[in-house]
């Protein structure tokens, strides 16, 4: 049976609730919403009046109510993701990200300063999928000169990206409304705002996710611009929502230095204040619910059932807000409620029925079920490869449902073609679409062959190393793969028995990095497989309450508090191959997912 969430979900996202008119008939069906992505056009020097074009667009098609939006966190991922940020110009590049997305439609463009002013020039396409029936209709295409003060030019451009999207479809634009983005009469609030939102929006929210930039300078400067703006204009809502983000983030990162612990509820207390300005029923603020998403998956209770609430209240309020649906979807995956999440990823899969990636992380779901579904999650990962064949990130899931079944010859001949072609890609120097993640899930399976043929065990455990050299050829900049490819590193110099090796690795890193002390404390409690390979010190909570076969590891009091100059202290034990206790189902997380960090303690839940 569905739960609940699920058939909420069906209800908000679908409209499936017939309203019967006299005489017993139905109304007839609302329209099926298009799912389209807006891209902020490219060009050189106007990046963050690109970003506030793409927003107004946004909202205004939003407010049709006949399409799906891809938010603009959605396509920045996939561009950084894929290393393709610098090819957006490109049609062929871009065209190809939104298929990627699953859009139906895309718009696009340039936006270069020119005189006293801006030439905007913007394409909407249609996207054509083999189930799409019917001729596509044609792409319609605008060149408009921006001239005046900076609200008109951002409400000028937004209006002829949606305004071309609109035309596709034979959509009317809404007259009446206010859109939030641009809902200041101060140019000073409205400048700052825009170097403000380009700021925060590439920040991460996903749970356990770090503070992308750690430099404090940079979050000094962006927390001033930010503050800058609403004190320009304290009713300027979209500015709030963006300082309630950015206030957020450096209280985090005040919490990575030594003896500082995580306030969460001076963190609540700040943030929550911002937010309060923001009137939800005016506007279209999907920073607002994403930032009471955030905050609840670090400062309230893991099993609360209404940790989701912001996400949920989004979905009800706006059907067409895709990234609350993938957050949501995460989310259950994330604390382990793989069932929840399967449903969630259904209903996203219904709402952006094109997609790869949602078909890629329903796989997931499947795959991690309590009792896994692995001849099903394999199957809908082939739909997803199937959709687009040359999609690396769906054959990377591919590979992993692989891993997951056992399977690893099928995922090593999946993984070393593409492999091998971006060694090639490197060595030619070129960079556009590497995906260091590739060398790193290769490695994984290279690793898990080697723990069941003992014979092969060392040529194995070489040739994953060599893999993980590629990764960092390429350059780590998504830290779920850079924190991956550590602690596989450290893995791999332990079975081939360099254990100094290993240490001196994940030592460098926490002298280095103030964020992995907790992402290594919180892999060794997740993960089974790293128990009794590492330990560190002042954390025997975390520890199994028996010791794995094959290692000598014991406990120890944990370090004072409050002494946060003190050394961590990391030893690491030799594990036999083969001889690490398995989990059992739904123990751990896919093998794609190291990353796994369990929220914290308990604080306060949010509502809205």
């Amino acid at each position: 049976m569905p739960s609940l969430i699920a058939r909420r979900l069906r209800r908000a996202a679908l409209g499936l609730i017939a309203l019967l008119v006299p005489g017993g008939a139905a109304a007839a069906p609302a329209p099926q919403r298009l799912v389209v992505a807006v891209f902020p056009p490219a060009g050189g020097g106007a990046e963050s009046q690109a970003l506030l074009m793409q927003a107004y667009a946004a909202e205004l098609l939003e407010a049709t109510g006949r399409y799906n939006e891809v938010h603009v966190k959605q396509i920045l991922r996939l561009v950084e993701h894929e290393h393709v940020k610098g090819q957006l110009g490109s049609t062929e590049i871009t065209l190809q990200t939104a298929r990627r997305l699953g859009a139906e439609r895309a718009v696009y463009g340039s936006l270069v300063p020119r005189g006293d002013g801006y030439l905007l020039t913007v394409t909407a396409r249609p996207l054509r999928f083999p189930a799409a029936p019917g001729p596509a209709p044609a792409a319609k295409e605008a060149t408009l000169q921006l001239r005046g003060a900076l609200s008109q030019v951002i409400r000028q451009g937004g209006a002829l990206l949606a305004q071309k999207v609109a035309e596709l479809d034979g959509v009317s634009l809404p007259k009446a409304r206010e859109p939030s983005v641009v809902s200041t009469r101060s140019e000073q609030a409205l400048a700052d705002f825009a170097g403000c939102y380009a700021g925060v929006l590439p920040q991460p929210i996903r749970p356990g996710a770090p503070v992308l930039n750690t430099n404090p300078e940079f979050h000094q400067k962006l927390l001033a611009r930010c503050e800058s703006a609403v004190k320009a204009d304290p009713d300027y809502e979209a500015a709030w929502t963006a300082l309630a983000l950015e206030r957020a983030q450096s209280l985090t990162l005040a919490s990575y230095q030594p003896s500082a612990p995580h306030d969460c509820a001076r963190q609540q207390q700040a943030v929550l204040a911002d937010l309060s300005h923001v009137h939800l029923d005016r506007g279209y603020f999907p920073l607002a619910y994403l930032t009471r998403y955030w905050l609840n998956s670090r400062c309230a209770d893991p099993v609360a059932k209404d940790l989701t609430a912001p996400l949920e209240e989004a979905i009800r309020q706006h059907p067409g807000m895709l990234i609350a649906y993938g957050y949501l979807a995460e989310h259950f995956a994330y604390t382990g409620h793989y069932e929840k999440a399967l449903a969630a990823w259904d209903v996203y899969a219904q709402q952006n029925p094109a997609s790869a990636f949602v078909k890629g992380r329903r796989s997931h779901a499947l795959a991690n079920l309590p009792v896994p579904r692995h001849a099903d999650a394999i199957a809908a990962a082939q739909e997803a490869v199937a959709l687009d064949p040359d999609n690396t990130e769906a054959v990377l899931e591919l590979a992993s449902r692989y891993i997951d079944a056992g399977q690893l010859d099928q995922a090593i001949s999946r993984l070393e073609p593409i492999a091998d072609k971006q060694r090639g890609a490197i060595e030619a120097k070129k960079t556009v679409g590497l995906i260091p993640e590739v060398h790193v899930r290769l490695a994984y399976a290279l690793e898990q062959k080697a723990s069941k043929e003992r014979k092969a065990a060392s040529t194995l455990l070489t040739r994953a190393a060599a893999a993980l050299d590629q990764a960092e050829k390429i350059g780590i900049e998504d830290w779920r793969t850079g924190m991956k490819l550590l602690v596989n590193r450290a893995i791999i110099q332990v079975e081939l028995g360099h254990h100094d090796e290993a240490e001196r690795l994940l030592r460098h890193r926490l002298d280095t990095d103030p964020q992995f002390k907790s992402y290594l404390i919180r892999w060794v409690g997740r993960d089974r497989e790293l128990i009794g390979r590492i330990r560190i010190e002042g954390q025997p909570n975390l520890l199994p309450t028996k010791e794995p076969e094959g290692t000598s590891l014991t406990e120890r009091p944990a370090a004072p508090a409050g002494d946060g100059r003190r050394p961590v202290k990391i030893e690491i034990f030799p594990a036999k191959l083969g001889t690490v206790p398995g989990p059992g189902p739904g123990a751990v997380p896919s093998s794609a997912d190291r990353s796994w960090l369990p929220p914290p303690s308990p604080i306060l839940i949010i509502h809205f």
